[in-house]
């Protein structure tokens, strides 16, 4: 039976593991998400490489339907806000701004990732809190990349994690996951759809969960 969330119990916190590749913490109602690389597409039609537009725009309402479906009061982007300096156009401007609008009270923090030094902070008008490196919350380390070594669990992203997949020995297919690396961190996978990723080789201590953004399960006995 598909379902679009997993509880999932780490270091002492009851968290819920979203399908549209978020993580949800209900008891501090904070979202978060990692690697949106919103204005993605927008930078590859300036550089002359015919992609599809809306993908900043699909983002933003899939976020929208999140932030609204779990009373968010927080959101906290593990890193990479924009892809690169060439994402801060009007029209992706245009877009981040409405979006803004519909989540006046939600704060928003992001913690700097590789793509944000080089793309340059979110505009002002959207009112997010940048925090220069990692950011201590609540017991755990915010960062864009695993911190090693950290005196907190590790909250991050950057690799864009996933799995494939193996039925009777069979590679079937490869899907983004939730990478929880013992007690010791949990990376996100990207939230953008516009995005590559990074297949995972886990240890044994590793736990993978994996969406196909409709459903996630527990997939570590799978992994190819």
């Amino acid at each position: 039976m598909s379902r679009s969330s997993l509880a999932f119990h780490w270091q002492g916190v009851d968290w819920q593991l979203l399908a549209d590749k978020a993580l949800w913490h209900p008891g501090e109602k904070t979202l978060f998400i990692a690697d949106p690389h919103f204005g993605k597409s927008a930078s590859f039609r300036s550089a002359g490489i015919p992609v599809p537009e809306g993908a900043t725009h699909d983002d933003c309402q899939r976020l929208s339907l999140l932030i609204e479906r779990t009373s968010a009061i927080r959101l906290v982007i593990l890193g990479d806000f924009f892809h690169n300096a060439a994402s801060r156009s009007s029209s992706v401007h245009r877009v981040l701004t409405d979006w803004r609008k519909r989540h006046t009270d939600l704060q928003v923090e992001l913690v700097r990732g590789n793509h944000d030094h080089a793309a340059g902070d979110p505009w002002p008008d959207l009112k997010v809190r940048v925090h220069p490196s990692s950011w201590t919350w609540k017991g755990f380390c915010c960062a864009h990349t695993d911190q090693k070594p950290s005196s907190h669990p590790v909250l991050s992203g950057h690799v864009h994690p996933s799995v494939k997949l193996s039925v009777q020995g069979r590679r079937v297919y490869r899907l983004p996951c939730f990478w929880f690396r013992g007690q010791v961190s949990c990376t996100l996978p990207s939230f953008g759809t516009f995005t590559g990723s990074y297949t995972v080789e886990p240890s044994r201590e590793d736990c993978l969960i994996a969406t196909d953004g409709h459903s996630i399960m527990n997939v570590t006995q799978w992994v190819a």
